[in-house]
């Protein structure tokens, strides 16, 4: 009897196993993430898909998930979905007395100890500081390029 309860508890857990199947529907959870014509973060997106958005998985290939969103077919990272009932957008994030402010900041890299430090040596406005992390985030290039870089780096394996 203990053998069979043993044997039922793992295969139970074994079946309670969250990687995504196909046929799941499952939300974008980042903010905003490219639909990949192949496996490979230096293509060009064949669709930006933002937080919030649905994906029907198609097929599960290691770190790649297939994906059709609407009508076009590609892949996306397994990272960046969940299932609905899994995942909480920023939109229904629970009320707290944290301001926009404080949470802004904190995401640009921020904390109390930071902030102090800041103040000591720069005696100054966050603002501009803001403004530069702002202007640095803002950033944008084509994924050409940053193919070209990685590759004269050798980074992925160029020369």
């Amino acid at each position: 009897m203990l053998r069979f309860t043993v044997l039922l508890v793992v295969l139970l857990l074994l079946g309670s196993d969250d990687a995504p199947r196909v046929g799941d529907r499952l939300v974008i959870t980042v903010y905003q993430t490219g639909l990949k014509p192949s496996k490979s973060r230096l293509t060009k997106d064949l669709a930006t898909l933002k937080e919030g958005d649905e994906i029907e998985v198609t097929s599960v290939e290691g770190l790649w998930l297939g994906a059709k969103s609407k009508e076009l077919a590609g892949f996306v990272l397994a990272n960046v979905v969940a299932p609905r009932d899994k995942v909480r957008l920023s939109a229904q994030s629970e009320t707290s007395t944290v301001s926009v402010e404080d949470r802004t900041a904190a995401q640009k890299g921020f904390n109390p100890e930071v902030e102090k430090e800041y103040r000591r040596q720069k005696s100054g406005s966050l603002e501009q500081a803001f403004l530069v992390v702002d202007r640095i985030e803002g950033r944008i290039l084509p994924i050409e390029d940053v193919a070209a870089f990685v590759g004269s780096g050798a980074l992925g394996g160029g020369r």
